[in-house]
């Protein structure tokens, strides 16, 4: 009996152009009346998934900024966070922007900052300028900044080359790509694959009675940690490597494919 389903938002419940197909919808819609809880776990922060938010979207829990944030749509409050510390945060972030010219941009649970540095890239191949957009200004993060989640970004090379390239930097942090221009830094141990453990082990359910759908590399943990894992067939080379199940890409409804076949 599955008990709950996980699903990643981007290039697995949302069409490329953030939308949700009718058929996902009324999927999703039969398996919350079926009894399955269905959680959206994302890399997204909380704000870009609460101006997302639409009818076709659960309205219950949903984990954020890759595990750092768990955020309830229904009542607009975040219920819980994981934050990186400070002076690991800033020795990192030194490192790799003396090493590799890099550009960063932190949010914060509350407010989101960004470094001068960033801007300069709007526009670049591998930054365009929606991502960086709107974003509230600090010179430096301080102790009173309890940071999330940190987006570094390059002009030159592209998220799985900066990914490799700040590995060597990455003592205390976990780093990741999920699909956007950049890579996404959060505190150490920090995943979706955390926050969906703390989520069943609140509600009872054991990891057998969770089916998990992704596309990125950042889901992996938590295609792992499922009972059944499940990769989109638009999925990321690398998952499509490590995990065995497969369904149909965002655009051909793959998520729907899942739910329709466990309520069969």
């Amino acid at each position: 009996m599955v008990k709950l389903l996980a699903t990643d938002l981007d290039g697995t419940l949302l069409l490329p152009d953030a939308t949700v197909s009718p058929r996902v919808a009324a999927a999703i819609a039969a398996a919350e009346d079926a009894g399955i809880e269905v959680v959206i776990l994302t890399a997204r922060s909380w704000r870009s998934l609460r101006l997302l938010a639409q009818d076709a979207i659960p309205r219950g829990i949903a984990v954020c900024s890759n595990g750092a944030v768990v955020y309830d749509l229904a009542t607009d409050e975040i219920v819980r966070t994981h934050h990186i510390e400070p002076a690991t945060l800033r020795a990192f972030l030194a490192r790799a922007s003396e090493e590799l010219d890099v550009a960063i941009a932190w949010e914060t649970a509350r407010r989101v900052f960004r470094t001068q540095r960033y801007h300069e890239l709007r526009g670049s191949d591998h930054l365009p300028a929606a991502y960086v957009a709107s974003i509230e200004f600090a010179e430096d993060i301080g102790d009173d900044h309890e940071v999330t989640k940190v987006l570094v970004g390059h002009a030159s090379l592209s998220p799985d080359e900066l990914f490799a390239a700040l590995a060597p930097f990455a003592d205390g942090v976990t780093t990741t790509v999920s699909g956007g221009p950049f890579v996404e830094v959060m505190a150490a141990g920090v995943t979706k694959a955390l926050a969906l453990a703390a989520i069943c082990d609140e509600r009872g359910i054991d990891a057998a009675d969770v089916v998990a759908v992704g596309d990125h590399t950042n889901d992996l943990p938590m295609l792992r940690w499922a009972g059944r894992g499940i990769a989109m067939g638009n999925a990321h080379p690398s998952v499509l490597a490590e995990i065995e199940e497969h369904t149909a890409s965002n655009v051909d409804d793959g998520l729907a494919l899942v739910i329709e076949g466990l309520l069969a």
